[in-house]
């Protein structure tokens, strides 16, 4: 079984939060439920964000994802970085591609992208320093939804 939990679950430090691109770059380990019609289990992530020196604000997310199914454990690795379009709108980019686009107000940000494989939309949410997310993933025959929180476990340093 193939989900795409793309997370994207962003930082902040305060009780506020403006933009994405005021997070705080680090490590943060994620874990949740996913459910899908008949079946639920958990996940987990070790997910890095990274700034990014570019001509626009730039934000990197690296994830590995574990996604539990019984004993079964499935690993998946992702890669997604986040263009500053305007003050609270962004480009969601998988490599050189455009994938999604995203939006953050006060405290919360939204983002979908599409793949050849699949639709992914997440909403985050941030609440004394934790990220919620709340999310689905949709590819033909199938559908999941997935609910988890993370923390930051280290910081990160920007990338040149």
């Amino acid at each position: 079984m193939r989900l795409f939990l793309a997370m994207a679950c962003f930082a902040v430090s305060g009780a506020s939060y403006a933009g994405i691109f005021d997070l705080s770059p680090g490590a943060y380990h994620f874990k949740g439920n996913w459910k899908t019609p008949g079946m639920t289990d958990v996940w987990t992530s070790e997910t890095s964000f990274t700034a990014v020196e570019a001509p626009t604000k730039t934000i990197k997310m690296s994830e590995v994802l574990q996604i539990h199914q019984g004993d079964a454990i499935t690993t998946e690795t992702y890669e997604l970085t986040f263009v500053e379009t305007s003050d609270m709108f962004f480009d969601v980019m998988a490599g050189a591609d455009k994938v999604g686009h995203g939006y953050c107000y006060e405290v919360q940000c939204h983002y979908e992208m599409t793949t050849k494989e699949e639709h992914t939309e997440t909403t985050f949410s941030f609440v004394d320093g934790k990220i919620f997310s709340l999310g689905s993933s949709a590819q033909e025959g199938f559908s999941v939804a997935w609910q988890g929180a993370g923390e930051r476990v280290q910081p990160v340093p920007a990338s040149h």
